[in-house]
């Protein structure tokens, strides 16, 4: 209950005297003092709440679980309105297996977050409900884990990780009702003789009975159906199989393997398995070792590491696994596994890092030509593109694999998939100069133009962003314009055809005015700027603050001002609902405009000045 101040009858009496005058100015001074001290203590609350929960961050960074629960809880008892607290304590109670606690803080954030009048898609709201999500699949109530990662979906449609993660619980949750029915089906009379079959082969294995190469070979035979997989899981299986490497029996022990990771829970399952990682690598590089052997070893390894980020994330745990990928590669009879790995892996930092010193890009260029296969080039130029996203390794492109790349561009066999992985290579590396200017010199224009086809494809998107790199060099940007790319990316720039493409179209046309006059003569021959305002909206910022850059580069022209009666208006709107960047280029476009008296008057009923000048001083 909030108590009120009542003044006492000697206090009206005062108020309604000669010094009632003095007595309320003193009231409402020491009114705003409480306020003002009131107001101290919650900052220092806040300040204290975080300064715990930085402890707490710190603290589950290096794995004290326990201590990062205790530090988050005394971060909400000091002030209970700090939503990350509550997604934090929630990811630790995950950790610990408290799913129940996961789940209650994960609905204390979301109230939390109504209460702060958070935005609905706000990343912690999401955060919050995907935790939520994962801790009512640790109660086994995956129903609720479904709806909960769909409600989410309905605030931000297009959060790829949220959608990921509706998929993957999905899949355990038919998988887990797969197995129930397995357990029931085994239990009953009607038990299907080849899911015995497995049961007895898996326990004599364990109990070290019956001949090995034998109950291998059961296995072996009936893991090729999915409910002897489920099953397999079911009875630990991997843990069990795994205890036969070394028994002169590795090669059926690795095709049992193999075939129970069709399932991807007994993929998480030898991941679990303390040393199988290491296990299976020692094989896979032994050379005393068959070949036969030596290839079902890589091939369980590109397996496992074709299932998933988290996959990818443990086996790139082991210090030596770049080492191993850079050795095998040398070795042509498993190359075709190797290089899927490798690609895979490749997405992982710490990968980059370790394979940066070890030559592996340069290695792998060396992969790329005519006689290689078309699987080949696809998991070699996907694997370049994704190594070169570290800057140290960047730094190793050389002309060589600047100029293999455009061969396989001009090349009339090239996969779709390989020419978007090559396009996303020369992206990548054209950041740096040197490439950039090598690039500059193969007739990039020409090279490039066969892979616009289709406006709505990743290819043409991809081109786009890598023409408006290589357009800063030399006179590519002429060259652009000469081959008709100006009339050609024009119509997507149009909503319809994805935030995406109209970003990377705007951002090409972008550059292209700005080193040369003849994009701006095109644009206007195309009567681009007629219609354009239109696309001035809210809804895209990235093409937003692009659009404005153009407007800018071709409004520095006095006789171009007539062009731009219809922009004023969206660009002061602009101005007042963003910020950033957006904000600064709408108000650098509008003080462009401002060199027109029209123009200037408009911005100024439009309440627009004050921005713009914050911007640009008069």
């Amino acid at each position: 209950m909030i108590s009120c101040w009542t003044p006492t009858a000697a206090q009206s009496s005062r108020c309604r005297g000669a010094g009632g005058l003095w007595f309320v100015h003193s009231l409402l001074q020491a009114m705003e003092e409480d306020i003002e001290k009131r107001s101290r203590a919650r900052k220092a609350r806040v300040k204290e709440a975080n300064d715990l929960k930085d402890e707490g961050n710190r603290a589950f960074k290096e794995g004290r679980y326990q201590n990062a629960a205790e530090l988050y809880g005394a971060s909400i008892s000091v002030t209970p309105w700090l939503t990350s607290a509550y997604t934090n304590r929630a990811l630790v109670y995950l950790k610990l297996k408290n799913f129940k606690g996961a789940v209650d803080d994960c609905k204390e954030a979301l109230a939390v977050a109504e209460y702060n009048n958070e935005k609905s898609d706000a990343d912690i709201i999401l955060k919050a409900m995907k935790r939520k999500a994962e801790g009512y699949e640790g109660l086994g109530k995956f129903d609720k884990a479904v709806r909960e990662l769909e409600a989410a979906l309905v605030l931000k449609g297009d959060n790829k990780e949220l959608h990921a993660a509706l998929q993957a619980t999905q899949q355990r949750w038919d998988q887990s009702k797969a197995q129930a029915e397995l357990r029931v089906k085994l239990e009953s009379d009607e038990a299907i003789q080849d899911l015995v079959s497995v049961k007895d082969a898996l326990l004599q294995l364990d109990q070290g009975a019956g001949k090995l190469a034998d109950n291998l070979a059961v296995l072996a035979k009936q893991l090729a159906h999915g409910e002897a997989r489920s099953l397999f899981r079911e009875l630990e299986g991997t843990r069990v199989v795994l205890k036969a490497i070394g028994s002169g029996e590795d090669l059926l022990v690795l095709s049992v393997l193999a075939a129970a990771c069709l399932n991807s829970f007994n993929i998480a399952d030898l991941l679990g398995c303390k040393g199988a990682l290491a296990v299976v690598m020692d094989v896979a590089l032994s050379s005393e070792k068959p070949l036969q052997l030596r290839s079902a070893a890589v091939e369980l390894l590109a397996l496992v590491s074709d299932e998933n980020d988290e996959s990818v994330r443990i086996m790139c745990k082991q210090s030596r696994i770049a080492d191993c990928m850079r050795t095998l590669l040398t070795v042509p009879e498993v190359q075709r596994n190797t290089l899927v790995v490798i690609r895979n892996l490749s997405s992982n930092k710490g990968f980059r890092s370790a394979a940066r010193g070890l030559g592996l890009l340069e290695l792998l260029a060396q992969k790329i030509s005519p006689t290689s296969s078309q699987q080949d080039l696809e998991d070699v130029t996907g694997a370049m593109s994704l190594l070169i996203n570290d800057d140290k390794t960047r730094e190793q492109v050389t002309e060589s694999m600047v100029l293999r790349s455009v061969e396989l561009l001009s090349a009339q066999n090239t996969l779709p998939a390989t020419a978007l992985n090559t396009l996303g290579f020369l992206l990548n590396a054209c950041v740096d100069e040197l490439p950039r200017t090598i690039l500059s010199k193969q007739s990039p224009a020409l090279l490039l133009k066969k892979h616009m086809k289709d406006l709505s494809s990743p290819l043409a998107r991809r081109v786009l962003g890598l023409g408006a790199r290589v357009a800063q060099s030399g006179d590519c940007a002429m060259e652009f314009v000469q081959n008709g790319y100006v009339e050609l990316v024009i119509p997507a720039t149009l909503a319809e055809c994805g935030e995406e493409m109209q970003s990377a179209s705007i951002r090409f046309l972008a550059v292209l005015v700005t080193k040369t006059e003849s994009a701006i003569a095109a644009l206007k021959k195309a009567n681009f700027f007629r219609t354009a305002s239109v696309l001035l909206t809210l809804e895209n910022q990235a093409f937003v603050g692009n659009l404005c850059m153009l407007v800018s580069r071709v409004a520095t022209a006095q006789d171009n001002l007539e062009l731009f009666k219809d922009y004023v208006q969206p660009l002061v709107t602009i101005m007042h609902k963003t910020d950033g960047a957006t904000q600064k280029n709408a108000a650098i476009a509008c003080a462009k405009l401002a060199r027109h008296p029209a123009y200037l008057q408009q911005i100024r009923d439009l309440h627009g000045i004050e921005i713009m000048f914050h911007y640009v001083k008069p």
